[in-house]
């Protein structure tokens, strides 16, 4: 196995950048409504007689991240939340939809709808945005001494003390690049069980308190290589003492690593080839409350990686639901990172990374050039290595992938070594 590539001198602008990252300003979720838009989701429907769907409600006033607010108003939001949830789901009664979650922190509601259901969901006055649950696929096209982390490392700051969150397809948990600092795992798959695949969770159930990889669903060959994605990223945000090899580090060495599966496996209708992993939105907002209700409260926790994402945007897509969950979070200082995607598109990125509030990150070279694959517009926040990457892999072993994948965990663990440098800083001071 050769010498990671991850760390050479000369590429700092990872560490600059975040240091005078853009102040990022949350807002409340829009409710536009265009024709194009539901047009689409019916001819969805059309096709499919059955469609996933995320349900914006209306609550009156506009939601609020509840960093925000008071535990009164805390507990008046998520009452409010319950009400309108309630109220649709009796109204959907009629139509045999079927609601398949209920979150509790953000106005959101995911329903199985055939065409009719999802007729009365495009007139009723209780909803104010609809999309549909699309599965997408890991940000992975095919280093650290490049972002200046040895420097930091030697005054001191390696990320002890807190905590990254992998949102990915799992983790070989028994790995030795992460033994012994995965404090918990946690898994949410095929769409809380409404989804079209089969879950990846090691119970096979849509809910596991583990992440492990190395089980028959997500095997093909050997044991976890259809889901070796997950285990690369955390290896790269936190990583270390590789064999005792000097120098093969992830970015933040000491900082606590905790994965959380949110793919599902798909036997058929892959591309290019099947089977394949592909991460239903429905279970990435059920794993970001997670964090929100319970993770944090008993982790410090600086970031949470997201190398995923599908669709192209121009501009900012804040109508996603994903952004009450990336505002949420945001509001108790905890940035959410996501890669820009690997379509080479010069004007445009990926979902989620479209949204204005998480921290998007495009890929470069060691030699400090834009990666060809990279995705850019005026959304990506900063730039991190992201071409052939040494990380970990299942089965205790190691390899080399490249994609806005690779690049979104150099970000991740250097946010947990900044705020182990400045602990009260937010992510817009970082």
């Amino acid at each position: 196995m050769k010498k990671s590539r991850w760390l050479r001198k000369g590429h700092i602008v990872l560490f600059v950048a975040m240091c005078v990252l853009m102040v990022l300003v949350t807002e409340p979720i829009s409710a536009d409504r265009t024709t194009a838009e539901y047009n689409a989701l019916m001819d969805r429907v059309q096709e499919t007689e059955q469609l996933p769907v995320i349900v914006t409600l209306d609550l009156k006033t506009p939601f609020q991240p509840e960093g925000r607010l008071s535990a009164m108003a805390v507990k008046a939001q998520r009452t409010a939340i319950a009400t309108a949830q309630a109220e649709l789901s009796q109204q959907l009664l009629p139509y045999g939809a079927r609601v398949y979650v209920e979150y509790e922190v953000f106005p959101l509601l995911a329903v199985v709808a055939d065409e009719a259901a999802l007729r009365f969901l495009t007139t009723s006055p209780l909803v104010t945005g609809i999309e549909e649950d699309v599965a997408v696929p890991v940000a992975l096209l095919s280093s650290t001494a490049v972002i200046g982390a040895p420097a930091t490392w030697s005054q001191g700051y390696d990320g002890s003390g807190w905590a990254v969150v992998v949102l990915d397809n799992g983790i070989d948990s028994n790995h030795p690049f992460l033994t012994g600092r995965m404090p918990a795992e946690y898994c949410f798959s095929n769409a809380n069980g409404a989804g079209a695949g089969v879950s990846l969770c090691p119970n096979g159930a849509p809910y596991d308190t583990s992440a492990d990889v190395e089980i028959p669903a997500c095997s093909v060959s050997t044991p976890g290589d259809l889901c070796s994605h997950g285990s690369h990223v955390a290896g790269i945000a936190g990583g270390a003492d590789n064999g005792g090899v000097p120098g093969y580090n992830g970015v933040a060495p000491d900082a606590q690593v905790i994965p959380i599966q949110v793919f599902t496996r798909f036997n058929s209708g892959c591309s290019p080839t099947s089977p394949c992993t592909l991460s239903y939105s429905s279970d990435q907002l059920l794993a970001l409350q997670y964090i929100f209700t319970t993770l944090r409260l008993s982790h410090n926790i600086s970031s949470v990686n997201m190398s995923l994402g599908g669709g192209q945007y121009y501009t900012a897509c804040d109508g996603n639901s994903l952004k009450m969950a990336i505002d949420s979070l945001l509001s108790v200082g905890i940035a959410t990172i996501i890669a820009s995607g690997n379509e080479g598109w010069s004007d445009s990125i990926a979902a989620p990374g479209c949204i204005s509030t998480a921290v998007t990150v495009g890929a470069t070279t060691d030699g400090d050039t834009v990666a060809s694959f990279s995705n850019s517009n005026a959304l990506v926040d900063l730039l991190a290595p992201g071409v052939a990457i040494d990380s970990s892999v299942p089965n205790d072993s190691y390899g080399s992938k490249q994609g806005t994948s690779m690049a979104t965990p150099h970000v991740a663990g250097a946010w947990a070594v900044l705020k182990e440098a400045n602990p009260t800083a937010t992510p817009a001071e970082i």
